[in-house]
């Protein structure tokens, strides 16, 4: 799959594994145990013993999550010494039947562990008497990382033993020579004592289920050939493994992504807030300035309209005006650029006229009168004089005229 090249096999294994061997005798069997945590690249012993049932094994195994390696050794177990030329040759289901011709394949586990002087170690066991174990094991809630058989387990550790030149196992007696196991030798007399491998101090009884811990957290493939299906359980675990690893990469991945958008969520939602504050700031600006642009236009179409923006000065009109004024005329209202009359219009802007200029007064002689606007019409700044009303009754001291007068 092509997950197994992008995740690296050490993501693949727990930190916490426990290494169960199974000392099969004639009447049942004995579990020697030894829980081991790899932290930070230092290994640890939790706790290591022996006992008699599943139920008797500490509470710390199935506490901790633990996946068991399970390491058949005892009544029923084969154990034999081969040698080999080459490890092609180990893949071969004749190197089996070459050194167990009796055995029936159909009813019995095997595995070949190796050794790299050319040496290998056949691990036989019956399937029944296996799966009856197993069984209970897996109903028990234990989850099998791996089974391997025979004492040949040893070889996990043979870099930490090599110094030695023969170690107990408990039923067994392992002779060394060159750093390899040379031997493996059952014995009846069970003896515990601690042997030291590195800085770990391991009991005697406990050194294959140590063995088999350890091939474990160091990623150690020891068997080669494997008959009957007891790799499953390594392939089953594996698999889970990976898919765990898969959900937690996922989720990492969601986490991350759920981070970027959340600062950036967070950093766009300052800025909206921050430019809202200034817009609802600069909106009500905008509108000030919207209602007095309005009233400006407003003010300023009446100022325009009155003429008082213009170049020619009314003010200076009137005097001339007021310099032909005859002595029997009375002003009384003297309009520059009056207001237009709109009639029957409401809520209207006031417009005015123009370049104009209205007189009313009172005069008794319409001839004088007549005089007067004929000697506004010979004004050169004048464009037009009109008579507007004459009237030759004068009720109530009111205008009895008006002369409309155009400037040019």
């Amino acid at each position: 799959m092509i997950w197994d090249k992008w995740i690296p096999k050490k993501y693949l294994v727990n930190s916490t594994v426990c290494g169960i061997e199974v000392v099969f005798t004639n009447t049942g069997y004995v579990l020697n145990y030894s829980l081991l945590k790899n932290q930070n690249k230092k290994l640890s012993i939790i706790t290591s013993g022996q006992c008699e049932s599943l139920a008797q094994l500490p509470k710390e195994i199935k506490k901790s999550k633990s996946p068991v390696v399970l390491n058949f050794v005892g009544k029923g177990v084969i154990n034999k010494k081969a040698s080999y030329n080459s490890k092609e040759e180990l893949h071969s289901a004749d190197f089996i039947h070459q050194h167990l011709p009796a055995v029936n394949a159909d009813e019995f586990y095997f595995q070949v562990i190796p050794q790299e002087n050319g040496s290998c170690f056949i691990g036989l066991l019956r399937k029944e008497q296996a799966d009856t174990l197993i069984a209970e094991i897996l109903s028990d809630k234990y989850e099998i990382a791996d089974v391997i058989l025979g004492s040949g387990v040893v070889i996990a550790i043979n870099k930490l033993i090599e110094g030695y030149n023969q170690i107990s196992s408990g039923s067994s007696k392992i002779e060394l020579q060159n750093g390899y196991i040379e031997n493996i030798v059952p014995v009846d007399e069970n003896i515990e004592k601690e042997i030291m491998l590195g800085e770990l101090a391991v009991k005697s009884n406990c050194i294959n289920a140590f063995s088999a811990a350890f091939s474990y957290v160091t990623l150690q493939s020891l068997y080669i050939n494997e008959g009957g299906g007891l790799v499953n359980h390594k392939i089953k675990h594996s698999e889970k493994s990976r898919l765990k690893a898969i959900k937690y990469f996922f989720i990492g991945l969601a986490l991350i992504i759920s981070l970027v958008n959340f600062l950036v969520f967070s950093n766009y939602f300052s800025k909206s807030n921050k430019l809202q504050s200034e817009l609802d700031i600069y909106q009500d600006k905008y509108q000030q300035i919207n209602e007095l642009l309005s009233s400006y236009e407003k003010k300023k179409g009446l100022i325009e309209q009155t003429g008082l923006l213009e170049g020619n000065s009314l003010a200076k009109y009137s005097d001339k005006i007021a310099s032909t004024l005859p002595a029997e005329v009375v002003l009384t209202d003297f309009y520059l650029n009056p207001p237009t009359k709109i009639e029957n219009v409401e809520d209207t802007l006031t417009a005015y006229q123009r370049n104009t200029i209205l007189i009313k007064g009172n005069c008794n002689s319409s001839m004088i009168i007549n005089e007067w606007v004929n000697v506004l019409k010979s004004q050169n700044f004048i464009k037009d004089v009109n008579l507007e009303k004459f009237l030759f009754s004068n009720e109530g001291n009111q205008p009895n005229f008006e002369i409309k007068i155009i400037t040019e």
